[in-house]
């Protein structure tokens, strides 16, 4: 648990059992203009059309399934079937 909160760039945690591992992460909201005028939204809907799909289909075990890129912007028919990229 916290045992105290940070302050002077320490906070202290505490356990009942002796040997424990720890990990920790720290975070916080830059207060400066920049990082203010562009904040990183946490999470963002997908639009409708991209429901359903994937990123990186292949990650999520769906090799064969397009990608929500390759869904916006489809390769050319040749190129579909095999035929190397123009040069």
């Amino acid at each position: 648990m916290v045992a105290a909160e940070i302050s002077n760039h320490m906070f202290s945690i505490r356990t009942d059992k002796p040997n424990v591992k720890v990990s920790w992460q720290v975070t916080g909201i830059r207060p400066d203009a920049w990082a203010k005028a562009h904040r990183i939204p946490v999470e963002v809907e997908k639009e409708e059309a991209d429901q359903g799909h994937y990123l990186h289909p292949e990650l999520f075990g769906h090799p064969g399934e397009p990608d929500i890129a390759r869904l916006h912007h489809p390769l050319p028919k040749k190129l579909q079937h095999g035929a190397p990229p123009p040069m």
